[in-house]
């Protein structure tokens, strides 16, 4: 393993390090000094840590979209990660983060005035491609999901006064409740949450569920007293009936789900990224209450490891004849995923994969070996979580 590291992008440190170990610390403080160079998962984080505005992380540049933009989700995983951070090392720097991007999120928690908690994206966007075009500032799902996963991280990590953690728990509680009561929808096989609060957008689409029935667990879990009997139920209820939908939609050979259950539409696999939010947000459920996740976690973190391919991440699993190499976003949830849940050598391999072919760090392009060293901090931004629960959680 140590060969893997010192071949990264901070081999340019082995010449002084050996100097300063045969003429003045002697072969202990050789030793110290090269273990220290080996942990390139840590320089990784905190090189790529800088890349993002302290003050705005969540403000770049996207390629879909022109110009620059602040965006929730890059606020979210910048405060997941560092309320990581935080709790691990008591760094007070990680503590500024999150006030910053913890101040950012509850501050825009209604972008488009609707009097209606959420999070989305700052552009217009037609999700399903069928000219239902939702405004800038229209709430989703997922990217509320993430961002009261960061919100829940940041009550977590000890750095946020009384006042701030009142708000955090209120707007949370107010969110999770709203999407609960109207933004769901029950059929026979149990019931899902929509894309987003849109009608056009009620369609079941298995990542987002996932994602936010793990978040209704970390809730009822961690905020439990601030919850009425009644919520308490209406959000257990909700779990384990999405539960039910997901099992019941999921390819059980393979583990795998397509991005959306819409009429008329071809079935065919997630890709990496939305494959890795469905199998995170599962595991948190399994965490909670594991007799609504049927299949073992060795099968979920397996189900992640089929799309690689030796040294490469592919945007679809393996067996679809489809070799097309994956967005950044999809290797730094893959890493993330097995870094919480799968095996730390492995983990290690992902992130070689990252420095060498989307690298190196903390120069991280959207797809591997390509000539635009564009940065878009919410690609990257996945990267950086999944490097702070490989840093930093508390299974490491």
């Amino acid at each position: 393993m140590d060969k893997i590291k010192i071949k990264s992008s901070l081999k340019w440190w082995l010449p002084t390090i050996f100097l300063v170990g045969s003429a003045t610390i002697g072969t202990l403080g050789l030793l110290q000094k090269v273990r220290e160079v080996t942990k390139f998962e840590k320089q990784a984080y905190q090189q790529l840590l800088s890349k993002f505005s302290r003050i705005h992380p969540g403000r770049g540049s996207e390629p879909t979209f022109p110009g620059t933009s602040n965006q929730p989700m890059t606020y979210a995983f910048v405060l997941l990660s560092e309320a990581l951070r935080y709790q691990a090392t008591q760094d007070p720097e990680a503590c500024v983060h999150i006030q910053n991007a913890m101040y950012w999120l509850l501050t825009n928690a209604d972008l488009d005035q609707d009097e209606r908690p959420g999070w989305g994206l700052p552009d217009a966007w037609d999700a399903f491609r069928d000219g239902s075009i939702n405004p800038p500032n229209h709430p989703y799902t997922i990217t509320t999901s993430i961002v009261i996963l960061g919100l829940l991280n940041a009550f977590q990590s000890g750095c946020i006064d009384e006042e701030k953690l009142s708000r955090i728990i209120q707007t949370i509680v107010k969110t999770v409740i709203y999407w609960s009561r109207n933004v769901w929808t029950d059929v026979n096989e149990g019931g899902f949450f929509w894309y987003s609060p849109a009608p056009q957008d009620s369609y079941f689409v298995p990542n987002v569920n996932a994602m936010m029935l793990g978040t209704l667990a970390r809730v009822l879990s961690e905020l439990k007293e601030s919850l009425s009997r009644e919520e308490r139920k209406l959000l257990e209820d909700r779990i384990k009936q999405g539960a039910r939908m997901l099992v019941a939609t999921v390819n059980q050979d393979l583990l795998e789900w397509p991005y959306a259950v819409i009429p008329g539409r071809v079935w065919s696999p997630n890709d990496l990224v939305h494959h890795a939010y469905t199998i995170w947000g599962t595991e948190l459920v399994r965490d909670y209450k594991p007799s609504l996740i049927p299949w073992s976690r060795k099968q979920a973190i397996e189900s992640v490891r089929r799309y690689k391919l030796n040294e490469y991440l592919l945007e679809f699993p393996l067996g679809y004849n489809n070799l097309r190499k994956a967005r950044l976003w999809g290797a730094g949830m893959a890493l993330a995923v097995e870094s919480r849940w799968g095996d730390r050598q492995k983990a290690l391999e992902l992130l070689k994969i990252i420095d060498e072919k989307y690298g190196p760090f903390p120069n991280l392009r959207l797809y591997p070996e390509i000539e635009d060293q564009t940065f878009y901090p919410r690609y990257a931004a996945h990267v950086l979580f999944g490097l702070a629960v490989l840093n930093f959680s508390r299974k490491n």
